[in-house]
């Protein structure tokens, strides 16, 4: 029984020895890697040669030809020498008019959709309140609503949206 004993003390310690022993190993090892010096400079990659066998090939000669019907398609297209008539102008936008609806309401200059906060409350007309920060706005009864100090204030949330802020999760 004391042989059995004897065995498991000594190897308890060598196990240690040899986890202390490791770690030490380690540790150095990660301390040469840093502190070694990099005078050497970028590294430098060996020329790479063609292979023997090939011969250049001239990109002129592999190019395809295009066939007959393509080249009978290609001259039968029409040339355009007027400007076809695209339709009526789009208006420019105004500020004072009412806004336009339709296709051309891509085109127009976007008119300011957002107003500032006056002591980082938003006014009842721009109730949702949009942080620059995070980029998240918030609307009236969101969790977070009331501690929200706005940096924008929108009338809508679309208009945040398109801003690119997102909605607040809770």
């Amino acid at each position: 029984m004391a042989r059995v004993t004897y065995m498991m003390t000594l190897l308890r310690r060598v196990f240690w020895l040899a986890v202390i022993g490791g770690t030490g190993w380690a540790g150095w090892n990660a301390w040469t890697r840093r502190t070694a010096s990099t005078t050497a400079g970028p590294p430098e990659w060996p020329p790479i040669e063609p292979p023997a066998n090939t011969a250049p090939t001239n990109v002129a000669s592999v190019a395809p030809t295009p066939s007959e019907s393509v080249k009978a398609a290609v001259d039968s297209v029409p040339t355009v020498s007027e400007p076809a008539d695209t339709g009526p102008a789009v208006p420019e936008a105004s500020d004072t008019g009412p806004a336009d609806t339709g296709p051309a309401e891509s085109l127009r200059t976007p008119a300011l959709t957002w107003v500032a906060p006056e002591g980082g409350a938003c006014p009842a007309s721009h109730s949702v309140k949009a942080n620059s920060n995070s980029g998240i706005f918030h609307v009236p009864g969101g969790r977070f609503y009331n501690q929200t100090r706005a940096e924008r204030c929108y009338a809508l949330a679309e208009d945040a949206e398109a801003d690119g802020y997102r909605r607040a999760k809770s």
